[in-house]
């Protein structure tokens, strides 16, 4: 549930948190098995590139490739640390369920990975990921045929096929009717 006095004081806004959230979905996807291990680790990593200064750039290159290996860079750089030293201060709001806004962020994530696995269950997540499949293999044929058809072999094949004649147009033979002479006492 949305806590208006812990968004306030988010040290990351809304979009913010949502794109953070997203990429870590995508890093936890395993040939469409959502890793729940995958997702916490990128999440906090995304979230310290996001909030901690001193990320090196090896962790960020790192973290574009591989969030598993960034953790452990981040831990051994103390950045995951100093993520939850600094933001992991209690909060002085009144009939707030969390204490942090690691805390509140975490449970956001929580619901919103929840929610994704679920729908990925449903008819309607089954169904969007097979067009998905489907939309990206026909995108690829296509650009496949398009650079088939527009390669200089298939191109100097077309005009040494049109030279030797396949367009040429064939007379059509003509056909007589011929009538079928029976024997008079033939029962057929």
């Amino acid at each position: 549930m949305i806590d208006v006095a812990i968004e306030r004081l988010m040290p990351l806004n809304v979009q913010e948190r949502y794109d953070i959230i997203n990429k870590a979905l995508e890093a936890a996807n395993d040939n469409g098995l959502i890793t729940q291990y995958v997702f916490e680790h990128a999440l906090w990593c995304y979230a310290a590139e996001k909030l901690v200064a001193s990320v090196s750039d090896e962790a960020k290159e790192l973290l574009k490739t591989n969030p598993l290996l960034a953790w452990n860079q981040m831990l051994e750089e103390d950045t995951i640390n100093t993520l939850f030293e600094v933001y992991n201060t209690p909060l002085e709001t009144v009939n707030s369920e969390v204490s942090t806004v690691l805390e509140y962020f975490a449970q956001e994530a929580a619901i919103y990975f929840e929610e994704y696995q679920n729908y990925l269950l449903s008819l309607g997540g089954a169904l969007s990921r097979s067009d998905m499949l489907s939309t990206d293999n026909l995108d690829t044929f296509t650009k496949s045929l398009e650079d088939f058809m527009n390669s200089d072999n298939t191109l100097k094949t077309l005009e040494v096929a049109d030279e030797w004649g396949m367009n040429n147009k064939v007379a059509e033979p003509e056909l007589k009717i011929v009538e079928d002479t029976k024997p008079e006492d033939s029962l057929f």
